[in-house]
């Protein structure tokens, strides 16, 4: 069981790392493409 938990909270913490890091990406688009609309509206 104790073996079991382990390999399910290394299996959560990845997952919440890897969302987490798709939403950084994510954000990160969001800016560059925002970036990008301002500078061609100058």
């Amino acid at each position: 069981m104790k073996q079991d938990s382990i390999f399910f909270f290394l299996a959560f913490s990845l997952a919440t790392k890897q969302s987490q890091f798709q939403i950084m990406a994510r954000d990160s688009k969001l800016r560059l493409s925002n970036s990008n609309l301002s500078h061609n509206h100058i």
